[in-house]
């Protein structure tokens, strides 16, 4: 985290992090702003509030945010319903203007990230990463 809030950057970014022990933090960086530094478990196309409702409705953005958050939430979630629900409206978005590159499902206990799509799931090792490339058929963007 202190690394992040060191390096100048040029546009906004939402960073979250995770160790292995399960701690983790979501880091909200703007050129504009001072860093800072969260417990948020859920992030999407804005930071802290929302500062450019057109992009906001046009995004989805407090939608797919309400809807990770509730996710997060139920104590009857599993993983594999959670990683489903990421696959569905309004998180996972076929639309031209912003649709989803992908998901990633990050295992830092295991030292690995699953990159997934509708049909498709890649594992990546931490130690082991394997130059691939894959080609998502959006369908009918809408």
């Amino acid at each position: 985290m202190a690394a992040l809030c060191r390096i100048p950057i040029a546009l906004s970014h939402n960073v979250m992090l995770l160790d292995r022990s399960g701690d983790y933090a979501t880091v909200y960086l703007g050129p504009d702003r001072a860093p800072a530094v969260t417990r948020d478990r859920a992030t999407t196309n804005h930071q802290e509030t929302v500062v450019w409702p057109e992009l906001a409705k046009w995004s989805r953005t407090v939608e797919r945010l309400r809807v990770a958050q509730e996710a997060l939430s139920d104590p009857a979630m599993t993983l594999q319903d959670l990683t489903a629900r990421f696959l569905y409206p309004p998180i996972y978005s076929c639309g031209t203007t912003s649709p989803t590159v992908y998901t990633a499902i990050y295992r830092p206990v295991q030292g690995c990230v699953d990159y997934i799509w509708p049909g498709k799931t890649v594992r990546q090792g931490f130690q082991r990463f394997e130059a691939m490339e894959y080609t998502h058929d959006y369908g009918g963007l809408t």
